[in-house]
């Protein structure tokens, strides 16, 4: 697996920004350290002065007393004399306090040094993170280029379908006008209404033979050998009335295998024009 560049840009601002920090607070404190040596070279200085012209007071106050008190200014004169090899061996109090922010200072780089790690700790963690978005992101391209080749596909097979369907709709369009026309032939070629006429003119006259039938029932029922007479009626009735009903049954058989015929004959073309 390539290795991705890590951009340590924001490291090395990070480092050049504390180190400008670290260098002005050192340049302030090393000027500060340099007023404050300055200072006491004055006062040792001044001191040393007055030193220096205490003694050449004493030098002659020992002219002047030196046979009558010389134990004791010999004494005397040791003591400043130990106490100015304390002066000069001690060191400055400068020295101290800079030694003491130096040390402050070390303490604060330290913490500064241990920050810098974990943050370039973190930036590697992020770069990896960030190759393997990348990774992510140009296998979803390379699947997206497919997707977009697959609709295209699709986009064109839609069309060359949908060319044949307007073309077949046309043709199914066309027959169906055919069609339409056989059957305004054929209506016109199959005389229903006359078929029509004969089953209403067949209605009416079994509607007026039962209501002659009625009153002769009434007059049948009211006589004493009606019994006798309904058996002959019967007979009778059936003798004319089973013809008509075999003569209207065998019309309506026709009618209705000259409707299935007619059916058939529209499903055909409708049934070759689908396939």
């Amino acid at each position: 697996m390539k290795e991705l560049p890590v951009d340590h840009s924001s490291h090395t601002l990070l480092q050049a920004g504390s180190q400008t920090a670290i260098s002005d607070r050192m340049r302030e404190l090393l000027a500060r350290a340099a007023q404050d040596h300055v200072y006491e070279q004055r006062t040792q200085g001044a001191v040393l002065d007055e030193i220096q012209q205490r003694l050449e007071g004493m030098e002659w106050l020992l002219r002047e007393v030196r046979e009558r008190e010389l134990g004791g200014l010999s004494g005397a004169v040791e003591t400043v004399v130990g106490r100015l090899d304390d002066l000069a061996s001690r060191p400055p109090a400068w020295a101290e306090d800079l030694a003491r922010h130096v040390e402050a200072l070390r303490e604060r780089m330290d913490a500064a040094g241990s920050q810098t790690q974990d943050l370039t700790g973190q930036v590697t963690a992020l770069s990896q993170r960030v190759g393997q978005i990348h990774a992510g992101m140009e296998a979803a391209a390379v699947r997206f280029t497919r997707l977009d080749k697959a609709l295209a596909e699709l986009a064109q097979r839609a069309e060359r379908m949908e060319g044949a369907v307007i073309e077949r709709l046309g043709a199914v369009d066309e027959r169906v006008g055919c069609l339409d026309a056989r059957v305004g032939g054929l209506a016109a070629e199959l005389d229903t209404s006359g078929l029509r006429a004969a089953v209403a003119e067949l209605g009416e006259d079994m509607t007026a033979a039962a209501s002659s039938i009625a009153p002769l029932l009434d007059a049948i029922r009211s006589r004493p050998d009606r019994d006798e007479l309904a058996d002959a009626v019967s007979g009778a009735a059936g003798q004319v009335v089973e013809p008509v009903h075999a003569d209207l049954a065998r019309r309506l058989a026709a009618l209705e295998e000259t409707m299935l015929a007619l059916a058939e004959a529209l499903l055909r073309p409708a049934r070759s024009a689908a396939d």
